[in-house]
């Protein structure tokens, strides 16, 4: 992790100072996974279901696979979470969130398992990552004081796919115990709710500027937090609401290991309804307003 870290900081140095284009980036992002994959960072398993009585089964992927699949992880959440960098706060609040639930997960299977080799170094990673993001806020937070800048954005992508990928890509199902084919695939679930908004908003970003006949990473000010400011948010209400989906998603992802799917659905719906009710209130009132005038304007100008 500190010889990958070192590497993409340093490509995120030069990003910033002379504003590298697109292939020399993700040729360092590449370079990056590459280095986690040669000290053996790389995803080895894999639970998928199947109509068997054990509710599925637990796939090794070969060295290639396992490469492919960590070096593509690696380089979409290194641009994912740079991707998201538009906002006071924004990346620093959401990846601490993000790093605290894959913390608490993997604690969780440290405490299980009982492995204090490999199984001790995700949560040690992912406490890292909580520490460096909180002491970092306070400065960055709405109004800014000092920024991250790529090297920092892209060094959080590549250390929250390194404690993700060694939390769930070695992970023995039995761990959690015969609970529910949802339970053991809480790795990936983990993985992907962490990945959530801002690979979403990356992928967006692609499609849209694809359609556009522009290149995929050029910049433009219409990302989620962009979108949230023009329906009437503040600067801060965007964030808080970022962080908000953050801690639902991941947090919803690691109760699976806790309690089972049946159990967490509720409260995830609930929350998810209240998410949006937040999300959308402004355009809401910015509706009601305007029938008020409306009503208004007629009931002064009817006879």
């Amino acid at each position: 992790m500190l010889a990958a870290g070192g590497l993409i900081c340093l490509v995120g140095v030069l990003d910033d100072r002379f504003d590298l284009d697109a292939i020399a980036k993700l040729a360092g992002q590449i370079l990056a996974a590459g280095i986690l994959v040669l000290f053996g960072v790389q995803w080895q398993v894999l639970w998928l279901p199947s109509s068997s009585p054990t509710g599925g089964s637990l796939v090794s992927l070969d060295q290639t696979q396992g490469i492919v699949l960590t070096v593509l992880l690696t380089v979409i959440l290194t641009n994912a979470m740079n991707f998201i960098d538009g906002l006071d706060g924004l990346l620093a609040g959401v990846a601490a969130i993000s790093a605290f639930a894959i913390f608490i997960f993997s604690a969780r299977q440290l405490w299980l398992s009982g492995d204090d080799s490999s199984a001790s170094q995700p949560p040690l990673i992912a406490a890292a990552l909580v520490g460096a993001c909180v002491g970092f806020l306070p400065h960055n937070f709405s109004p800014a004081r000092i920024f991250m800048g790529d090297s920092g954005a892209m060094f959080i992508g590549l250390a929250m796919a390194g404690a993700t990928i060694s939390a769930g890509g070695k992970l023995d199902p039995s761990t959690f115990g015969p609970r529910s084919t949802i339970a053991l695939l809480t790795p990936l679930i983990v993985a992907l709710a962490v990945m959530f908004i801002p690979v979403l908003d990356f992928l967006l970003a692609v499609i849209r500027r694809t359609k556009e006949g522009r290149h995929p990473f050029s910049a433009d000010k219409q990302h989620l937090h962009h979108r949230m400011l023009a329906i009437g948010h503040t600067q801060r209400q965007a964030v808080l609401i970022f962080y908000y989906w953050a801690f639902v998603l991941a947090g919803a992802a690691v109760s699976l290991v806790f309690v089972s799917w049946e159990t967490a659905i509720i409260p995830f719906v609930v929350l998810v309804v209240i998410g949006l009710a937040f999300s959308m209130w402004p355009r809401v009132r910015a509706r009601r307003l305007r029938r008020r005038q409306q009503e208004e304007v007629a009931a002064v100008v009817a006879p």
